[in-house]
């Protein structure tokens, strides 16, 4: 992953840098808007961000998964940002409200590492340093994506970790891996940030199996090698990202957290669930958002197809914009 990186350490810090420093001051001026605005307060923009707090400080207390006092729950929907949390009010014991502000300062801090990410992965990808800046630069600049990484949640974590996860994955189909140990934990992680991170772990593990070996013309015969190449990043995805799950089942007799349960609309699919799939986004952003998104999605499987069909310098780059696009 960092192979163009390391014989130049000081270029590589300098372009970094560029979007980082970006980052921070535009993270600072909202801040200090912020600030201006609440009389010298904070605030959490979401009650997730409470709930968060809640299960990581009785985590930190040693009460165990749980929300209210002595009842353990599966709530939370994010076990990885939760234990983070635990793991920072442990270390630095603050008050109740000031646990607020340690979730606000860790999921800046994360959105800092998913703009860094970003910029070293449109470098790598590209192996042109402008294009990995104005990546980065991009993400810096988006109002939504500030506004996650002030808002307490997981949600610049799960950012991070998905560009990582997709980085590593990458990384396997160029030195001819299918699914490595890497990918693995990285996707894990980003699972346990957020469970469309099991989305993400699907469409990887479908390009590697299926679409790579079609790609590069591996015969029937040969396809079960390139199986049994990836059992260690399988093994390692199932211990990290299927220990929640068993958590779930051990605690409330079921494999799923209780939100994700209520939110997910288990057992009224039809016609809820593609109603909401296909018709909500149209009515939350338009129409013409949703066409723009559709038209960048095949763009990126049309190159993906064309990039095959030329010959490209690098055979391994179809792969790329595919996993992307469709996920």
């Amino acid at each position: 992953m960092f192979d163009i990186f390391r014989p130049h350490p000081r270029q590589t810090a300098l372009i970094l840098l560029i979007p980082v420093l970006v980052a921070v001051v535009y993270l600072g001026a909202v801040l200090r808007f912020t600030l201006d605005q609440n009389d010298g307060n904070t605030g959490a923009l979401l009650d997730d961000t409470w709930i968060h707090v809640r299960f990581a400080d009785h985590i930190a207390q040693g009460e165990g998964l749980s929300y209210n006092d002595g009842v353990l729950t599966t709530g939370a929907t994010s076990p990885l940002w939760v234990l983070a949390l635990a793991g920072a009010f442990a270390i630095v014991n603050p008050s109740i409200m000031e646990q607020i502000n340690v979730a606000i300062v860790m999921s800046a801090v994360m959105h800092i590492v998913a703009v860094a990410s970003i910029t070293g992965f449109g470098w790598w990808l590209t192996r042109k340093a402008w294009i990995g800046v104005l990546a980065g630069l991009f993400t810096a600049l988006t109002g939504r994506f500030v506004w996650m990484g002030l808002s307490g949640m997981e949600i610049t974590t799960f950012t991070t970790f998905c560009i990582l996860a997709i980085w590593s994955h990458s990384d396997d189909q160029r030195r001819g891996r299918t699914f490595g140990w890497r990918t693995g934990i990285l996707t894990a992680l980003a699972t346990l940030a957020r469970p469309e991170g099991y989305l993400l772990a699907l469409l990887i593990g479908f390009v590697a199996i299926f679409i790579t070996p079609i790609l590069r013309g591996i015969r029937l015969t040969q396809w079960w090698a390139t199986v049994r190449d990836g059992w260690r990043g399988v093994v390692a995805y199932v211990l990290l990202a299927g220990s929640y799950p068993l958590a779930s089942l051990l605690i409330s007799d079921y494999p799923l957290p209780n939100t994700f349960r209520v939110k997910s609309q288990l057992g009224n699919e039809f016609p809820e669930l593609p109603r909401t799939f296909f018709w909500q986004p149209n009515v939350d952003y338009g129409a013409f958002v949703i066409a723009l998104a559709s038209v960048g999605c095949l763009f990126l499987l049309w190159q993906s197809w064309r990039s095959l069909r030329t010959q490209s310098t690098d055979p391994d780059s179809p792969l790329i914009p595919a996993v992307i696009g469709l996920w």
